[in-house]
């Protein structure tokens, strides 16, 4: 059965938040917003705002609980391999750093980067949105995932 342990879904969506208002707030918000063509001299209305921030909350849950079922069956197969001697020079104390990086880059290259990719081939979307909203998957996930390979549920 799988150990996932709830507390670090929940950081994880509340990581991708904060990642999500730097990025396209003070870092990227201004580029981003001339490449999807809104206009940031205007407020939208509240109820536009709720809706969207629910929306984004709600994909972050997604992301959060899919990848910590991915990280936790990592965590079997490494297991088993190490425990068969088929990983020589592996210790148990590699798992983590091992689990977070291979989550955080086959998790954007496999699904994330296709989706994007996918805008600018059909929606044209530009390079440079591309490469912020790409940046902004990595760098979430790789929070994400670094939370849940070293915080994990004892006993």
């Amino acid at each position: 059965m799988m150990n996932i342990f709830w507390p670090a879904i929940g950081v994880g969506v509340l990581s991708a938040m904060v990642i999500g208002f730097l990025w396209y707030g003070p870092l990227f918000g201004k580029a981003w917003a001339k490449e999807v063509g809104v206009d940031l001299s205007k407020k939208p209305p509240a109820k536009e705002m709720v809706r969207s921030m629910g929306l984004m909350l709600l994909g972050a849950f997604l992301i959060s609980y899919c990848l910590a079922h991915n990280i936790e069956a990592w965590r079997i197969v490494m297991g088993t391999f190490m425990a068969s001697g088929k990983m020589p020079g592996m210790q148990p104390s590699h798992i983590p750093m091992g689990l977070a990086i291979n989550s955080a880059i086959w998790t954007s290259v496999g699904y994330f980067v296709p989706v994007v990719l996918n805008q600018v081939a059909f929606e044209q979307k530009s390079w440079k949105l591309f490469f912020i909203n790409v940046g902004y998957y990595v760098v979430t996930l790789t929070a994400m995932s670094f939370t849940m390979a070293y915080w994990v549920k004892t006993a």
